[in-house]
């Protein structure tokens, strides 16, 4: 057993030192909304960065889409906002109340737009160049970036979190609130 243990140790160390560079390469590649609020899709936005590097494109780009569409329920949940099925109605709705900007509205649509139905039911259309996959997991979590920096800005005002959109943030009445940190 110890025998086997030490074999599967280094098969796994191998896989993963030849795959090191282009998960640094990847790692470098995005740029994260810093923090968002603790909810229930934080750690889930969080795995689509860890997808990415990892080389889980078709993870990444599903996750991505599920991501962006629970941000927009969550946004018309919390400005009781009458959502819909879909999410270009959905993010129709928001911008039309002036909820979000017409660059995330953009964001919203971009993910949305990348095959949404073919990936989810993993259709013969899906890309299979790994290359092509790369690129567009890329694009959707640099648009999952700018959703995220609109709905969850913030500022530090001396060393304190304060965010531009408070109901989005669940902040106690002792001004404190929970955040989901990235390690980056």
């Amino acid at each position: 057993m110890i025998e086997e243990d030490k074999v599967v140790r280094e098969s796994l160390r191998s896989s993963f030192e030849a795959r090191l560079d282009g998960i640094v390469s990847r790692h470098l590649a995005v740029s994260p909304h810093a923090l968002i609020p603790n909810h229930h899709f934080a750690r889930a936005s969080d795995e689509c960065i860890e997808s990415f590097e990892v080389g889980h494109f078709i993870a990444c780009i599903t996750l991505v889409q599920a991501v962006a569409e629970g941000i927009a329920r969550f946004v018309c949940m919390r400005t009781a906002t009458k959502s819909a099925k879909d999410q270009f109605t959905r993010v129709r709705r928001l911008l039309s109340a002036k909820l979000i900007t017409a660059e995330c509205a953009k964001a919203f649509h971009c993910i949305s737009d990348m095959q949404r139905d073919d990936f989810h039911h993993m259709n013969p259309t899906v890309p299979t160049d790994w290359s092509e996959l790369e690129a567009l997991a890329k694009e959707a979590l640099d648009h999952l970036a700018t959703v995220e920096g609109e709905i969850f800005a913030f500022d530090f005002d001396e060393g304190k979190l304060t965010p531009k959109n408070p109901r989005y943030w669940d902040v106690r009445p002792n001004g404190t609130t929970t955040i989901y940190l990235r390690g980056r």
